[in-house]
This record gives structure tokens, C-alpha cells and sequence, in this order.
């Protein structure tokens, strides 16, 4: 948070994108070794910095031109850190070579995450049930969408050597393989089938609604409204007026 406040505060006082770039790029890598410095997680003080420019910097403390400029910057940069993170990927996993311990602990790992995944969800959204609805596949779309990419596999990468980081390497890839290939293909179904659940079991309850004689609200406010006065007929009011002034 300290290197963010002062990269928003050096791009508040300017307004030069060309420099404004640069002062985002000595962020990542000064929030990165600085934290290396005081032991704590380096990717996670740097999504830290970034959250507080990408959002509160973004608004406050750039131009129009510096925010299109910082981003298209960022964008070429995640495109390039994407595909060099898979290939560390490819080869870790040549390296580490495949042990038959490690295949055990690969498959026990997917289970295990997907539980943990199930377990977050499922007790947040049954404390907040009591004052707000959520749709019933809310539980199972939000354990199923819960997909694991370069992040996993970075801070797996930035463990210090051990004899457990083999192992820690080899069920992080197998949990993003199968985050990717199984539940990144497969979400979109799910989703599709939720929502024509959800529509079916509504108009269910719709049926049985008007089954039981039970009338909806717009219905039952229809009944209460007086009803409305006939229409007078086209040239009535004149006929009337000629009338009075004849009996004049």
C-alpha cells in the first residue's frame, strides 16, 4: 500500500502518459523486491499495488490519454507474462518428471480444492440467505466458476527451494489443468442449465398460483381500482350547450 500511495501521488502531479508508464513498470518491480526484503508474499504486495492504481489511480490520478495509454501498456504485458508463465509451466513439469507419489497427490488435490472451493461459497451465501435471495444454483455456479490460472502457478513458482515444492508444483498444474480444461469448458453449460431450471421451476410456481385461486399482486390491485367512467360520445358536450341556450 505505501509504494501504491506513492505512485498515486507521483501521477497526480503529472500528466505526462510516457512517464506515468514508467512510474507503473518501477511499481510492480519495486513493490516486488521491497517485499522480498521484508519476507512477505512479492505477487500478492504487487496485486495490492495494483488494485489501488488500477481503480482509485485510474479515476483520481490520470488523464484520459494516460489511462488509455497505461492500459494498452498493461495489456501487451499480461498477453507476454501469459504465455512465458505456461511455458515455465511446460517446463517445470519436464524437470520435475512424473512420480508416482506426486500422481497421488495431483489427484487427491482436485477433490480437495473444489471441497474448499464449495466450502466458501456455500457458508457466506447460507449466512447472507437470511436477508437476501439467491437463485438455487447460485452455490453450485460460484463452486464451479472458481477457476485457478497463472496466479496459482506464480506463487507456487516463488516458494524457495525444499523438498516439498516438487510436490507443491506438481498438484498446483494438475488443479489449473483441470480448472481449465474440465470446469473452463463446461461452465457455460452449467450456467445455461441453471437458468432454464430457474425459469421452469418459476413458471411452476406461477401455475400453481393460479391453481389455488392465489392472485398476483398486479392482479389484485387491478380489483381494487374503481372502474373507469364510460367515454362520453363525440360532440355530446356541444349538443348539450345548444340545448341549454335554446331553453334561454
Amino acid at each position: 500500500l505505501v509504494t501504491g500511495f506513492i505512485a498515486y501521488w507521483l501521477m497526480k502531479t503529472l500528466d505526462e502518459h510516457n512517464i506515468e508508464v514508467m512510474i507503473t513498470l518501477a511499481l510492480v518491480t519495486g513493490a516486488y523486491a521491497l517485499a522480498l526484503k521484508l519476507h512477505v508474499s512479492g505477487p500478492i504486495a504487487v496485486v495490492v499495488s495494483g488494485i489501488l492504481i488500477g481503480n482509485h489511480g485510474a479515476r483520481f490520478a490520470m488523464s484520459a490519454n494516460t489511462r488509455r495509454h497505461v492500459f494498452q501498456f498493461w495489456e501487451l504485458i499480461d498477453e507476454i507474462l501469459n504465455s512465458v508463465l505456461f511455458l515455465l509451466i511446460g517446463l517445470e513439469i519436464l524437470v520435475l518428471g512424473l512420480n508416482p507419489q506426486y500422481k497421488g497427490l495431483a489427484l487427491a488435490a482436485i477433490p480437495i480444492v473444489l471441497a474448499a472451493r464449495l466450502l466458501s461459497v456455500a457458508v457466506p451465501i447460507g449466512l447472507l440467505s437470511i436477508r437476501e435471495r439467491f437463485t438455487d444454483g447460485a452455490i453450485r455456479i460460484l463452486t464451479w466458476s472458481g477457476l485457478r490460472g497463472g496466479i496459482s502457478v506464480a506463487l507456487a513458482l516463488s516458494l524457495p527451494e525444499s523438498e516439498y515444492k516438487g510436490a507443491i508444483l506438481t498438484a498446483t498444474y494438475a488443479v489449473v489443468v483441470f480448472s481449465i480444461l474440465v470446469q473452463g469448458l463446461t461452465v457455460e453449460g452449467l450456467v445455461r442449465r441453471t437458468i432454464k431450471e430457474d425459469k421452469v421451476a418459476a413458471a411452476a410456481e406461477r401455475k400453481a398460483g393460479l391453481g389455488d385461486g392465489s392472485m398476483h399482486e398486479d392482479e389484485v390491485k387491478s380489483y381494487d381500482r374503481p372502474p373507469p367512467s364510460p367515454a362520453q360520445p363525440a360532440g355530446s358536450g356541444k349538443r348539450a350547450k345548444r340545448r341549454r341556450k335554446n331553453r334561454r
